[in-house]
């Protein structure tokens, strides 16, 4: 496992080479992955609020029996801080890091009751432009990866300045804030009721790695090129019960909202035009999991799993071009299909897993799907389908 990072702001995990759109992301059990989630490299698992994590778990090889194809690299599993009965807790701390001048305050309080419990949580960070390390070595032996210089403007024109501390890379500087909040409703000994808010945004995140590559020897590529601010909203119930039955000792529902915001804008050096592509993304999911324990003997233990796993995405596409002196609006592609598009993904899944000893393990599984996929392309101007 290791992480591709191109700038700050962006981490896409790579899981026995495999990335994106075949690493699922599930945060306490609601799969991040989402219509949008692409070949390319991915930092939504920076959105999640590491301040905030109870639990991780990194679920290597094939997955996909219980979480489908997203999972063929294998499973980033979080679950977030729980409610507590019969507790009150407050926990802050303050952290400052002088690598990028990071400034980052977090704040979580619990209060529980007897069959009642909220949590809510609030961190807010600030990731300043990065200081590279000086010590380094290149073939040639010169400093090929310092900022010698950063991108302007002076009398509306694109301007190679001078850095006057080259191990600083100007234009790395991003912010994020992240809200939380639990509600608990302890019904009896063997059922609970979870609702869950939460929320995550940032500021522009500038593409780093793009605005330092050259074109020529006299001027960069890129004048400007960031990602938008990201919003992710996400909220869900959770329904928990133990049973003891033939079927099942335990049985989990989740029901799931999400809303996401992404946005991407890029400038080519002297060019008037600002590109600016936005999505909107609304995903509705329903989970059900079922699990069922039958011990033969102290040695010899059969757990059977099974579900259903559905969920329903729209994204809505739009772009245009933005000229940055007089504000005039032309159009031009947008990145999905700009009628919107519809995605229905269900499935039904059985696994077991046959432990004999403490050394040997036979699982198996089965897992139908059924995949809907509807887009509306209204402008023929850019592609004539």
């Amino acid at each position: 496992m290791f992480v591709q990072k191109s700038q700050q702001g962006g981490g896409s995990p790579v899981l026995r080479g495999f990335e994106s759109n075949r690493v699922l992301l599930v945060i306490d059990g609601i799969r991040m992955n989402n219509a949008i989630y692409r070949g390319g490299h991915l930092q939504n698992v920076l959105r999640i609020d590491q301040n905030t994590l109870n639990r991780t778990e990194v679920l290597f090889g094939g997955g996909s029996v219980i979480y489908g194809s997203d999972a063929l690299g294998g499973v980033l599993y979080f679950e977030t801080l729980k409610p507590k009965l019969n507790s009150i807790e407050n926990n802050a701390f303050y952290r400052f890091g002088n690598v990028n001048n990071e400034s980052k305050f977090h704040y979580h309080v619990n209060l529980g009751f007897k069959k009642w419990a909220h949590l809510l949580s609030f961190t807010n960070s600030n990731f300043y432009d990065l200081r590279q390390g000086t010590n380094k070595e290149s073939i040639d032996g010169d400093s090929i990866y310092q900022r010698n210089y950063y991108a302007g403007r002076i009398n509306n024109r694109d301007t190679m300045l001078k850095n006057s501390d080259p191990s600083l890379q100007i234009g790395s500087a991003y912010s994020q804030y992240n809200l939380m909040y639990k509600l608990l409703f302890a019904a009896n000994k063997k059922t609970n009721h979870v609702l869950t808010f939460q929320l995550s945004n940032t500021g522009n995140v500038p593409r780093f790695d793009r605005l330092n590559q050259w074109k020529g020897t006299k001027n960069y590529r890129s004048a400007e090129w960031y990602y938008g601010p990201e919003l992710h909203f996400l909220t869900s119930y959770n329904l928990n019960k133990f049973v003891k039955s033939k079927l099942a000792d335990n049985y989990k529902l989740t029901l799931a909202f999400q809303y996401i915001e992404e946005s991407r804008f890029d400038r080519n050096w002297q060019e008037v035009y600002l590109n600016k592509r936005s999505e909107y993304v609304h995903v509705t999911s329903l989970n059900l999991d079922i699990i069922k324990s039958i011990k033969q003997n102290k040695n010899s233990i059969h757990e059977i799993r099974y579900g259903i796993d559905g969920q329903y995405n729209y994204v809505a596409s739009n772009a245009h071009d933005e000229n940055i002196k007089n504000g005039g609006i032309t159009m031009i592609p947008t990145r999905y299909p700009d009628g919107g598009s519809n995605m229905v993904y269900m499935a039904v899944f059985v696994s077991h897993s046959w432990e004999i000893g403490k050394k040997f393990i036979v699982s198996d599984g089965l897992r139908l799907n059924y995949v809907n996929l509807k887009s509306n392309f209204n402008n023929k101007t850019f592609f004539h389908f």
